[in-house]
Protein backbone atom coordinates (compact mmCIF):
# COMPACT_ATOMS: atom_id res chain seq x y z
CA UNK A 1 0.00 0.00 0.00
CA UNK A 2 1.46 3.40 -1.11
CA UNK A 3 1.17 6.50 1.64
CA UNK A 4 -1.23 9.31 0.68
CA UNK A 5 0.02 11.41 -2.15
CA UNK A 6 1.24 14.65 0.00
CA UNK A 7 3.03 12.60 2.66
CA UNK A 8 5.14 10.24 -0.63
CA UNK A 9 5.55 13.99 -1.89
CA UNK A 10 7.12 15.01 1.47
CA UNK A 11 9.69 12.14 2.42
CA UNK A 12 10.56 11.95 -1.11
CA UNK A 13 12.28 15.33 -0.91
CA UNK A 14 13.24 15.00 3.03
CA UNK A 15 15.03 12.16 1.40
CA UNK A 16 16.36 14.29 -1.41
CA UNK A 17 17.64 16.64 0.51
CA UNK A 18 19.12 14.40 2.78
CA UNK A 19 21.51 12.71 -0.12
CA UNK A 20 22.21 16.78 -0.47
CA UNK A 21 22.66 16.87 3.69
CA UNK A 22 25.65 13.96 2.83
CA UNK A 23 27.10 15.64 0.08
CA UNK A 24 27.67 18.67 2.17
CA UNK A 25 29.23 16.61 5.05
CA UNK A 26 31.73 14.77 2.98
CA UNK A 27 32.25 17.85 1.31
CA UNK A 28 33.09 19.03 4.73
CA UNK A 29 35.58 16.76 5.45
CA UNK A 30 37.50 16.66 2.08
CA UNK A 31 38.14 20.73 2.67
CA UNK A 32 38.59 19.90 7.10
CA UNK A 33 42.23 21.46 6.63
CA UNK A 34 40.95 24.56 4.61
CA UNK A 35 38.87 26.80 6.31
CA UNK A 36 37.24 28.59 4.23
CA UNK A 37 36.48 25.54 2.50
CA UNK A 38 35.13 23.79 5.29
CA UNK A 39 33.25 26.72 6.38
CA UNK A 40 31.49 27.04 3.62
CA UNK A 41 30.52 23.07 3.52
CA UNK A 42 29.05 23.56 6.72
CA UNK A 43 27.22 26.45 6.27
CA UNK A 44 25.50 24.57 3.71
CA UNK A 45 25.37 21.55 5.85
CA UNK A 46 23.12 23.73 7.89
CA UNK A 47 21.11 25.30 5.32
CA UNK A 48 20.01 22.31 4.44
CA UNK A 49 19.23 20.62 7.41
CA UNK A 50 16.81 23.04 7.87
CA UNK A 51 14.96 22.97 4.42
CA UNK A 52 14.30 19.14 5.52
CA UNK A 53 13.12 20.41 9.30
CA UNK A 54 10.91 22.90 7.33
CA UNK A 55 9.32 20.02 4.78
CA UNK A 56 8.67 18.14 7.80
CA UNK A 57 6.25 21.02 9.42
CA UNK A 58 4.66 22.05 6.35
CA UNK A 59 3.61 18.58 5.91
CA UNK A 60 2.72 17.61 9.27
CA UNK A 61 -0.84 17.28 8.34
CA UNK A 62 0.43 14.15 5.98
CA UNK A 63 2.37 12.81 8.30
CA UNK A 64 0.28 10.34 11.50
CA UNK A 65 0.77 11.48 14.52
CA UNK A 66 3.39 14.47 13.69
CA UNK A 67 3.43 16.18 16.83
CA UNK A 68 4.17 13.22 19.58
CA UNK A 69 6.74 12.43 17.03
CA UNK A 70 8.59 15.84 16.59
CA UNK A 71 7.82 17.23 19.98
CA UNK A 72 10.83 15.46 21.68
CA UNK A 73 13.14 17.08 18.43
CA UNK A 74 11.76 20.34 19.66
CA UNK A 75 12.76 19.79 23.44
CA UNK A 76 15.97 18.72 22.15
CA UNK A 77 16.57 21.68 20.52
CA UNK A 78 15.82 24.15 23.48
CA UNK A 79 18.36 25.56 25.24
CA UNK A 80 18.95 24.43 28.84
CA UNK A 81 17.91 20.68 27.76
CA UNK A 82 19.20 17.08 26.64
Amino acid sequence: MRPPKELEEALTAVIRRLAHLRANWHQALENYFDPGGVLITLQDAIATSRTVTFILQSHKAAIPDFENWYAPFVGNAQPGTG
